[in-house]
């Protein structure tokens, strides 16, 4: 009796093990204004076009639409038709830099928009201002649309890296 059970264990621990595995996060994308993670089980055209270079760490990818606004409209119609977000869409894809700053530039958020709902949210993204050493004008603020929670991320103009994380709060996405 007791090998049955363990055997039970051991095949529930074994499917829970894949099914975290299915589900951890490969890539953190931004696209059209917000950053979107992705999950392994809907990242094959992803996984496909970049190489997983920082090991276990998912690279942050950026998803460079065409200049015209027309041509943007057009690949969002698409998207919309399709049933195939703007952020797995491989072949707008590509490694977050200055190459593709641009993009970045275009769809920062000023912080009174993003936290017009959450006072106490502006007032924790004021510290972490403060305490970074920097003006709201050498940082970029997004939102992030995680599969469980939404939340700010703030970076740095000249590196691009992500400086902090803004969580518990509420977001103005219009």
């Amino acid at each position: 009796d007791m090998s049955v059970i363990g055997l039970v264990q051991i095949c529930a621990m074994c499917w829970g093990l894949f099914t975290i595995y299915q589900e951890r996060t490969v890539a953190v994308v931004f696209a059209d204004g917000s950053f979107y993670t992705v999950g392994a089980n809907a990242s094959a055209p992803i996984q496909a076009k970049l190489a997983l270079e920082n090991g276990y760490k998912p690279p942050h990818l950026v998803s460079v639409l065409p200049e015209g606004i027309e041509e943007r409209q057009n690949v969002r119609k698409e998207a919309l038709r399709s049933g195939n977000p703007i952020y797995l869409r491989s072949e707008f894809l590509a490694p977050m830099g200055r190459d593709n700053a641009a993009e970045l530039e275009r769809s920062a958020r000023k912080a009174e928009k993003l936290f017009v709902k959450d006072p106490e949210g502006l007032e924790k993204f004021r510290g972490i201002l403060q305490k970074l050493g920097k003006a709201e004008d050498e940082i970029y603020l997004f939102p992030v649309t995680a599969r469980y929670e939404s939340f700010a991320v703030v970076i740095d103009k000249k590196t691009l890296k992500i400086e902090e994380w803004i969580t518990s709060v509420t977001l103005s996405l219009n």
